[in-house]
């Protein structure tokens, strides 16, 4: 072991410096992120030039760690090891706020999805013992959709899974988030002014609580993704803030500017088209369409803050999420193996019973959980090697699994389905009972013209 160094504290040995040494290193690889994480997410090269300062503090002039003793400050100040130690801490707890501050849109949004689950119950337990339940439950759980939905659209935009279809001009990409910035903007103004009409109107929602207070999510949650798309437009931090900041408010000029005015369409669809191509989100220009038909007729544009909030708010939404859940603890309690089993045992444990068992069962299970990637992660570990056990061909598993998922989407309770019938406004019922003989149908011909009970295409290994 070296020789000490001694800090405001006290002698430190040659090992606890190095520790820190090794400690600042790991903080600074922590900064880095990896090679694959978008452009917009990589920290600035100042992180480099901030660890070089920081090994010169810990390293000895000559290059040797703790070669020498380092004299005590006098007039009690702390060494540099000692400043460095207490750097670090505070570095770690501001990471740590910092860390907290940007999940907060995801607990926003499943203490919202929990409140949704449990107002019910609660409204089921009180009446009969209580007499009396929540105040106006269930609008309520409507309006907890609206806050669930922009906090999960935040959430989405900083875990990435706001969806496009592709950069296909890379070299424009900063100009498609900058325009999806600059739509955000407008949205965020055009509900705005709906919020501010809202006050006046002075609509209480339960408990003195009124309803602006739950509208004001949506101005606040396209502000939010207005400066998250604005800051994607470069990986420098000067040119961050400033698309960051730019954008947005170019977009609610131009909603204050042109509100209720006649419009031209065409330019629009040129530009939402150019967006799209650079790699913008769906969402954005889907919003930027419905901004470019409400000018070419001259409407106000809260007008769509409304629409938006009408269809939020619908009495049947709630059952998405909600039946999403419902799929996602039921993919996850392993109820998918005792269900294959129960399927396997009522078409026979045979190479066709098993083929007809996989698909009835991927269809039935994507119903319930909403998405077809859901069942393939529920079951294709199930399922392929049942399929494989009776000697089908892995590829041709592969796709019998994949194939027979997506087609849940046409039973009850489906999402797409709830999501047809409330566009649609059609009655729910109506539409579960309508999906049932065309799915019945689509699996049938899945089987008979996919060729799946081809016995040619089952693989035996009776040669062997």
């Amino acid at each position: 072991m070296g020789p000490d160094v001694e800090d405001g504290h006290g002698p430190v040995v040659a090992g606890e410096a190095s520790d820190l040494l090794a400690h600042v290193e790991r903080l600074t690889a922590d900064d880095v992120r990896r090679p694959d994480a978008p452009l917009h997410a990589r920290p600035d090269r100042a992180v480099d030039r901030d660890l070089h300062d920081r090994r010169a503090v810990l390293l000895h002039p000559h290059g040797q760690l703790g070669a020498e003793r380092v004299p005590r400050p006098e007039g009690g100040r702390k060494g540099p090891i000692a400043q460095e130690r207490e750097r670090l801490r505070g570095e770690r707890e501001r990471r740590q706020q910092i860390r907290g501050l940007m999940q907060a849109d995801a607990w926003l949004a499943a203490l919202a999805l929990a409140m949704m689950a449990l107002i019910p119950l609660v409204e089921i337990l009180s009446r009969p013992m209580m007499g009396k339940g929540i105040d106006n439950a269930p609008v309520v759980v409507q309006h907890l959709g609206l806050l669930m939905a922009m906090a999960g659209a935040i959430a989405a935009e900083r875990f990435g899974h706001l969806t496009s279809l592709g950069v296909m001009l890379p070299r424009l990409y900063a100009l498609g988030q900058l325009g999806a910035a600059a739509v955000c903007g407008v949205l965020a103004w055009a509900s705005g002014q709906l919020v501010l009409s809202e006050m006046s109107a002075e609509q209480m929602l339960a408990y003195g609580v009124p309803v602006w207070w739950v509208e004001a999510a949506m101005p606040i949650g396209f502000a939010c993704l207005a400066l998250k798309l604005g800051a994607r437009c470069s990986t420098r931090w000067h040119l961050k803030w400033t698309g960051a900041l730019v954008a947005p408010l170019l977009g609610a000029c131009l909603g204050y500017s042109f509100d209720g005015e006649a419009l031209p369409l065409w330019p629009w669809i040129a530009a939402l088209v150019l967006l799209l191509s650079c790699g913008a989100p769906i969402f954005a220009v889907l919003g930027g369409l419905a901004l470019a038909l409400f000018w070419q007729d001259g409407l106000p544009l809260a007008s769509i803050a409304l629409s938006h909030y009408q269809i939020t708010v619908n009495p049947s939404l709630p059952a998405l999420p909600l039946f999403t859940l419902a799929g996602l603890i039921f993919a996850g309690t392993g109820a998918a193996q005792r269900l294959g089993a129960v399927f396997v045992a009522l078409f026979g444990g045979g190479k066709t019973g098993t083929v007809i068992a996989a698909t009835v069962l991927c269809s039935c299970f994507t119903a319930f959980t909403g998405g077809s990637g859901v069942t393939i992660l529920a079951l294709g570990g199930l399922l392929l090697p049942l399929l494989q056990g009776v000697g089908y061909p892995e590829r041709k598993g592969i796709s019998l699994v994949t194939s027979a998922s997506a087609l849940g989407v046409l039973l009850a309770p489906s999402v797409p389905l709830i999501m047809y019938a409330i566009i649609a406004r059609v009655p729910i019922n109506t539409m579960f009972l309508a999906g049932i003989v065309p799915a019945v149908v689509m699996v049938v011909c899945l089987l008979i013209f996919g060729g799946y009970l081809r016995q040619d295409v089952i693989r035996t290994d009776r040669k062997s």
